[in-house]
């Protein structure tokens, strides 16, 4: 195969119709509903951003961060955002089959291996594998598979290549950030700036208490610890969660307004279970919120 792919990403095309991968915790589904209550803003920032489904679906702020700690995530989104190499990998994952020995082949060293490689093993790992699941070892994830629909598996996965054009052009511009959500947060802190933070959810309220991040908050004292974090920035900041006595408290007190969506959870390889997602909005993104609507009135 040819080393320099024969276009880049066309302008303009369609949004695509599915998340780069199927991400545990990832808020396609909800992503209108929790943009619906976006304030305006000049900067954006997803500090635990994950599969970016928020990101890929809002309209473009002026300046727009997105940051994780997951190095396949991170690699995978650095491939994306380059016109050539999404093309590449466009073409790799068409020679990739749908198969168990591929997928189990996705878990292997990603030393010595180009970007767009990894990228490659880095979908096909979350493409073929429950719920979007995966930790840090092939042990945490199972493929995926049944005797009555896997042709359509495979179709499905050979469809969403396509997607990855959109992909590309919404994250022109986007700066990618592989650090601390705290120093990726002050960074960009000031009141025109909007923060929305997806952090893994309190493993209270999870149907099983083990892992499905790569880099987890491991105690309620940590989010504790994000809670007064947040509380404490110039930001509009809104953040999502399961609802919790916790982050009722926390939040609550504070004067933050929580709205909840019903919202279905494929956590679980046995089927899916209704689940109350909440969004917390802190006092400044309310206020800005609020005079939107004295405006448009």
């Amino acid at each position: 195969m040819s080393q320099t792919p024969s276009q880049p990403c066309p302008n303009p095309v369609p949004t695509p119709s599915r998340p780069v991968v199927r991400y545990f915790g990832g808020k396609w589904r909800l992503a209108d509903r929790i943009i619906e209550c976006f304030p305006k803003h000049h900067v954006y920032v997803e500090p635990f951003g994950g599969a970016a489904s928020v990101l890929l679906r809002k309209e473009p702020a002026v300046v727009e961060v997105y940051n994780d700690l997951n190095d396949d995530i991170v690699n995978l989104f650095q491939v994306l955002r380059d016109p050539y190499k999404c093309v590449k990998l466009q073409d790799l994952l068409r020679l990739t089959p749908y198969a168990r020995e591929e997928w189990s082949r996705s878990f292997e060293s990603k030393d010595n291996i180009s970007d767009v490689e990894h990228a490659r093993r880095t979908i096909v790992t979350y493409s073929m594998s429950y719920s979007g699941a995966r930790a840090n070892k092939k042990s945490s994830a199972a493929f995926r598979t049944n005797s009555s629909g896997h042709n359509r598996l495979a179709d499905l996965f050979q469809n969403h290549i396509e997607d990855f054009t959109g992909f590309c052009n919404r994250l022109k511009g986007v700066i990618i950030e592989k650090s601390d959500y705290q120093k990726v947060c002050m960074a960009h802190d000031s009141t025109r700036t909007l923060i929305y933070f997806d952090p893994p959810y309190p493993k209270t309220t999870r149907t099983k208490a083990t892992g499905r991040y790569k880099y987890e908050l491991l105690s309620i004292d940590e989010h504790r610890e994000l809670f007064e974090f947040a509380n404490g920035l110039k930001s509009m900041v809104i953040v999502s969660s399961y609802d919790s006595p916790e982050y009722r408290e926390w939040y609550g007190a504070a004067g933050w307004e929580m709205k909840s969506f019903k919202a279905v959870s494929n956590a679980a390889k046995k089927g899916a279970c209704l689940r109350d997602e909440v969004i917390w909005i802190n006092p400044h993104a309310q206020r800005m919120n609020a005079q939107l609507k004295l405006f448009e009135s």
